[in-house]
């Protein structure tokens, strides 16, 4: 990795803390940091989460975990008393699995869909935010989650992502006169298309055809672009304003 140190280094997928963290491996990980390996230790946890974040707040020597954790899950009691467990040790605690998605069931705890948990995203959604916004910017939102680990494939979902933490909701859709004035670019009619490199197309799949968006990422303005033959990924980013 051309590093000669990590800063954070977690054992993957920690369903028993109790169990899995030994003395060997409290031995281990002082003797790694001792010898400047490793900065910080911490593991991550898919399943049975509040236990394990429970027993590593005991332990005293774990200093971050990355654990499911969503608007399902963030409104259960166990898990709000395994983090704020977590925080009063001084453990940082990194949100996955925030889009609750079905496929992530297969291997981690997404939680199940109640009318507490719809109310916190519904809030964000009437202000203009997508789901998939409202989801991660929940999370956001809880003062002790210090960040959010998402899977971002592609443009689009980055950018949406980055949306979604900023002050403005959503991406706004522009004029044409917002468009030229703006960035003092031509208008939609004239925008090159969008480009079609085997490699941009391979990241331009998605279940669901979408139109495309042709895209400006210093100002993050939209312009909306319909593209023949090609699908945008969810979450679809232009707020419409008709």
């Amino acid at each position: 990795m051309n590093t000669s140190y990590v800063d954070m280094y977690f054992i993957h997928y920690v369903s028993n803390a109790k169990k899995e963290l030994t003395p060997e491996v409290k031995a281990w990980a002082e003797k790694a940091k001792a010898e400047g390996k490793i900065r910080l230790f911490g593991f991550s946890a898919h399943k049975n989460m509040e236990k394990s974040m429970m027993t590593a707040a005991e332990l005293g020597w774990v200093a971050g975990i990355m654990m499911s954790y969503n608007y399902r899950l963030m409104v259960k009691e166990d898990m709000k008393r395994a983090v704020d467990a977590c925080v009063n040790a001084g453990i940082g605690l990194t949100a996955m699995k925030t889009q609750a998605t079905f496929s992530a069931n297969f291997y981690s705890s997404i939680g199940s869909e109640t009318d507490e948990a719809l109310k916190l995203t519904r809030k964000l959604m009437d202000k203009g935010y997508t789901a998939e916004q409202a989801k991660l910017k929940v999370v956001w939102e809880n003062p002790h989650i210090a960040s959010i680990c998402s899977a971002m494939p592609n443009m689009t979902i980055l950018q949406a992502n980055v949306a979604a933490g900023s002050i403005r909701p959503a991406y706004p859709v522009a004029t044409s006169n917002e468009w030229t004035n703006t960035l003092n670019l031509p208008p939609p009619a004239t925008v090159p298309d969008v480009p079609t490199s085997a490699n941009q197309q391979s990241i331009m799949t998605s279940p669901s055809a979408i139109s495309c968006a042709w895209l400006c990422t210093t100002t993050a303005t939209a312009i909306e672009k319909p593209h023949q033959g090609c699908s945008m990924p969810y979450p679809q980013i232009l707020r419409k304003t008709s």
